[in-house]
């Protein structure tokens, strides 16, 4: 059985980033919000990973954190490349 949650600190470790870039990245996502624990821990479900992984690779590839926050917010087309019209 695969883990469905993650505290903020595993997330991280996973993603390849470190706790406060989440905090911060979190604070840019304006759709996002982490799930709070009942002592105010931060909770990542396993389906929000690739949303902090895409903000990763944006940021790596050259875009401001707001910039990428705002292109990882971008609903996903399942073809996976942008459309020519």
């Amino acid at each position: 059985m695969q883990q469905l949650w993650f505290k903020i600190g595993d997330a991280a470790r996973i993603i390849g980033v470190t706790p406060k870039d989440l905090r911060y990245w979190e604070l840019n996502l304006e759709s996002f919000k982490s799930r709070r624990s009942q002592g105010n821990l931060r909770y990542y479900h396993r389906d929000d990973l690739p949303i902090f992984e895409n903000m990763k690779r944006l940021i790596e590839s050259g875009l401001s954190i707001r910039e990428a926050a705002q292109e990882a917010s971008k609903p996903n087309l399942s073809s996976g490349s942008p459309c020519n019209s």
